[in-house]
C-alpha cells in the first residue's frame, strides 16, 4: 500500500499537465495556492507528482478547466495504449 506523500510516474504526469496549464494561463504557483486555499509549497508538490490527497488535485484540475475521470485499463495496455488516452 502506498504512503501518504507518494509519487509514481502517473502522479508525475498529472503534476506536469496541472503545470503545463498554469503556465498557458500565466498564474504563479502562489496565484494556484491563493485561489485553491493551500499554500504555494504544496501546489509545488501536486505539481512535482507528490499527491497526498486526491480531492486536491481534482480541485487543482476544475480550477484549470477540467474534470477528473479515472480509468482502470488492464496492464498490458500500459498507459500511453488505453483507451482515450491522450
Amino acid at each position: 500500500m502506498a504512503q501518504a506523500g507518494y509519487t509514481t510516474a502517473l502522479t508525475r504526469r498529472i503534476g506536469q499537465r496541472l503545470a503545463a496549464e498554469r503556465y498557458a494561463r500565466r498564474l504563479t504557483q502562489r496565484d494556484v495556492g491563493e485561489m485553491m486555499g493551500i499554500a504555494q509549497s504544496a501546489v509545488y508538490r501536486i505539481e512535482a507528482g507528490i499527491f497526498t490527497r486526491i480531492h486536491t488535485m481534482a480541485q487543482y484540475a476544475e480550477l484549470m478547466g477540467y474534470d477528473v475521470d479515472f480509468q482502470f485499463v488492464p496492464l498490458e495496455w500500459g498507459v500511453n495504449n488505453a483507451p482515450d488516452s491522450e
